[in-house]
């Protein structure tokens, strides 16, 4: 609990107030939240296929914790670590107390009913505890992000039950929206929030670097050895990372000509008009 606290800087005043709230919404998630010893099988099995196609696995833990409604699920050093509240839920779970952007994400997030797909998402967070290190921009960010969702598909043999992968694979304007975007560091449009954009569809920087993973991948001979080169991309290294994403083409043009062309699309200070400061009597 400490540790997905620090991860999400969550608060006690969050929890309580959640807690006064929000007693249905909690009381009609209880149930599927003691589910998670049976999962434990199923969760093992998911682990052994990923190491047939990742066989330099290191082990890692996976915890189940309550948070407060700001992750399914994230990872510090060699822990999985399980929002729950999120990630065990499903259709029927009671969202009547919450309101505005909250409910209208809550629905369309657990109208896919997350429990089922609670496998998938330990694998993707496993993922991340093998990842070597971690990136600092936008770009490399939604990479880092779209290869544990990618490796995880690849490695289940089922498709991703994250709403912005199928939605981006369907929209061609999503690349071309954030290809203008990618420079801004506007993190919060793009992952892992509800602020709202021109699609109406939350953390579409998934999609981003799932696609690029993916055409990596279709693009490599040797299946293996492309799986292994996605988790241990070298973040510390951001040239290397943007010549790896320029190699996929997922892009309509090099990352360096994306980045003159916001530069140039910029607006400048042409010029400053001095004025004359007079008294103010208030």
């Amino acid at each position: 609990m400490k540790k997905i606290i620090n991860a999400r800087n969550y608060t006690a005043i969050e929890y309580v107030n959640l807690i006064n709230n929000y007693p249905k919404f909690f009381e009609s998630i209880h149930a599927n939240t003691l589910k998670s010893k049976l999962l434990a099988e199923e969760l093992n099995d998911g682990i052994e296929k990923l190491e047939v196609i990742y066989p330099d696995l290191k082990p890692a833990k996976i915890y189940f914790t309550i948070g407060c409604m700001r992750t399914n699920g994230t990872t510090r050093d060699n822990l999985v670590l399980i929002g729950s509240e999120l990630a065990m839920a499903e259709s029927t779970t009671d969202i009547s107390e919450f309101e505005g952007g909250t409910k209208e994400w809550l629905e369309t997030f657990f109208s896919s009913n997350p429990i089922n797909g609670l496998v998938l998402l330990n694998v993707h967070e496993y993922v991340h505890t093998q990842q070597t290190s971690i990136p600092d921009n936008l770009l490399h960010i939604v990479l880092y992000e779209g290869i544990a969702e990618f490796v995880s598909v690849v490695a289940m043999g089922v498709p991703s039950n994250t709403p912005a992968i199928k939605f981006g694979e369907k929209n061609s304007a999503v690349r071309k929206t954030f290809e203008r975007e990618m420079f801004y560091e506007k993190t919060s449009d793009w992952l892992w929030s509800n602020s709202p954009n021109e699609f109406g569809v939350r953390d579409l920087g998934y999609y981003i670097g799932y696609a690029i993973a993916e055409s990596h991948y279709n693009k490599s001979s040797n299946k293996k050895k492309a799986i292994k080169k996605l988790i241990e991309l070298d973040y510390s290294n951001p040239d290397e990372i943007d010549t790896f994403i320029d190699n996929t083409c997922f892009f309509s043009k090099m990352i360096e000509e994306l980045r003159m062309e916001d530069q140039k699309n910029r607006p400048n200070v042409v010029s400053i008009n001095k004025i004359e400061n007079a008294p103010q009597n208030e």
